[in-house]
């Protein structure tokens, strides 16, 4: 249920009228929708609310580092209902930890990026076959080598 729930929300435009998370992202701040089907912002997505009965429906924004909103993070319902505040604050808790786990990742590919890659052609600096360098420098080696001649 949820792949399906997920594709047909897949593409949804942020704007006043797209459900709570595409409301939230549009307009920057937190929607907590306690009776979806009777709700305007929601008339376009009756169908759905429907199928998968979706009676309420709460969303936080996600941030970046630059404050700039990349996502949502939703709680939803089967009955009509105001989220108390600690699900408020599950939703709040839950987006800056999901904002600072892609903020670690994007660091991560950053990193690796410029581990493998020449940052002025943006070529692979890093070739697939094993290579080892030996050397040994050893001072008074032919001293030491007359010495056990003599021997």
């Amino acid at each position: 249920m949820c792949e399906e729930a997920k594709s047909q929300l897949n593409g949804l435009v942020p704007s006043e009228k797209a459900d709570s998370c595409g409301t939230d992202v549009f307009k920057n701040e937190p929607q907590f929708f306690s009776d979806t089907l009777n709700d305007t912002r929601w008339s376009g997505f009756l169908p759905y609310v429907k199928e998968f009965a979706i009676s309420a429906c709460w969303s936080v924004a996600i941030f970046d580092r630059q404050k700039r909103v990349i996502g949502s993070v939703d709680l939803s319902s089967y009955e009509t209902w105001e989220p108390n505040n600690f699900q408020k604050n599950i939703l709040f808790a839950a987006s800056k930890l999901i904002s600072l786990i892609l903020i670690r990742q994007k660091d991560e590919q950053a990193l690796h990026h410029s581990a493998h890659y020449d940052a002025l052609t943006d070529l692979v600096n890093r070739n697939q076959t094993s290579l080892a360098i030996f050397f040994m420098d050893l001072d008074g080696f032919k001293k030491s080598m007359t010495n056990l001649d003599m021997m």
